[in-house]
């Protein structure tokens, strides 16, 4: 069974085009996205959670010359059962799905808000894997 997941984040990385050993075009993308949840005391946090999107073949050529890392994008395609969950060196909780098949990916030109934070840069080196 698959499930379709749409998403709205921020690149974290520059995409790299790479080519599968059957000359099919494939580029992985990291995408952030910040929500505000409350703690056990209620008091309000922002919470930062990672996807990774794997393009393929004119969606990957495609995301390679007009994505680039800063940007926000929509995307929505198929959930691949993956998810790593790790503690930040903050101490919260942080965790990456993995997307792929991806059917539809478009560069956003709206941005969140100015209330919204900025999805930390840093976090993407503390990923464990």
């Amino acid at each position: 069974m698959s499930h379709t997941l749409h998403i709205f984040g921020k690149v974290m990385a520059d995409p790299e085009l790479r080519y599968s050993p059957t000359g099919k075009a494939v580029v992985n993308l990291r995408v952030g996205d910040s929500r505000k949840v409350k703690d056990a005391e209620g008091n309000a946090q922002w919470e930062n959670t990672y996807f990774t999107v794997t393009c393929w073949e004119k969606t990957a050529e495609f995301v390679n010359n007009h994505i680039h890392k800063g940007d926000y994008v929509a995307a929505s395609g198929v959930l691949q059962p993956t998810i790593r969950i790790w503690e930040g060196t903050d101490g919260q909780s942080r965790a990456n799905y993995e997307m792929v098949r991806v059917h539809n990916i478009e560069k956003a030109w709206n941005t969140p808000s100015a209330d919204t934070p900025d999805v930390e840069e840093d976090d993407e080196d503390r990923i464990p894997f």
